[in-house]
């Protein structure tokens, strides 16, 4: 078990599950978080669990917001259940036997991609290989929003990242049980890491 890495990855998916509902509902991500999320994605063959999102200094914002959802006795309802439907997907997901490797094959080929476009081909490989799965995460926003295959295509993205955070934390030995019986030990595993993000 990993708890350091169990934090980077539920720091992850709470990110880019929340950068996922402000498109819906607002049109826009914030900008550097969705580019940490968005990057993550790419790195499926990172050394160690902090590599995924750069290090422990670039996943400040991660780690700033996993705290205050872990201390706070007020959260979004919404996010709290796509992350987890969310978790509930992961399972179904790692046990498919092609959706893993088509998104795996899906992400090296668009290494060289701009950005921009790469949004876009994220959002088209959840479609294809992550929607068909039950149970499907279903994004609440603005329904006009929500009418531009762009913002669909970003938010799926967006559900990509997320989904890659929930699979590294999984990886790194979390357990619906685990994170039940030692959020204490967690939050405080998370407080260690946003003090390593926030040294001079």
């Amino acid at each position: 078990m990993n708890r350091e890495g169990q934090v980077i990855g539920m720091a992850g998916a709470l990110l880019a599950a929340e950068q996922a509902l402000a498109i819906a509902r607002e049109g826009r991500a914030d900008p550097v978080a969705s580019a940490l999320v968005i990057g993550a994605v790419g790195r499926i063959d990172a050394p160690d669990p902090a590599s995924v999102y750069g290090d422990v200094i670039a996943l400040g914002p991660a780690l700033e917001r996993l705290h205050a959802f872990m201390e706070t006795g007020k959260r979004d309802p919404i996010l709290v259940r796509t992350l987890v439907v969310l978790v509930q997907l992961e399972r179904v997901f790692s046990a498919d036997a092609e959706a893993p490797q088509r998104v795996a094959s899906g992400i090296r080929a668009l290494q060289d991609i701009p950005e921009a476009d790469r949004i876009a081909e994220l959002g088209r490989l959840y479609s294809e290989a992550v929607s068909p799965l039950s149970p499907r995460v279903m994004i609440p926003g603005d329904p006009q929003l929500l009418s531009r295959p762009t913002i669909v295509a970003q938010v799926r993205a967006h559900l990509l990242a997320s989904l890659r955070g929930v699979v590294l934390w999984r990886q790194m030995g979390g357990t619906r049980l685990r994170l039940w019986l030692g959020w204490n030990a967690l939050s405080r595993e998370c407080q260690r890491l946003r003090e390593i993000a926030a040294a001079p």
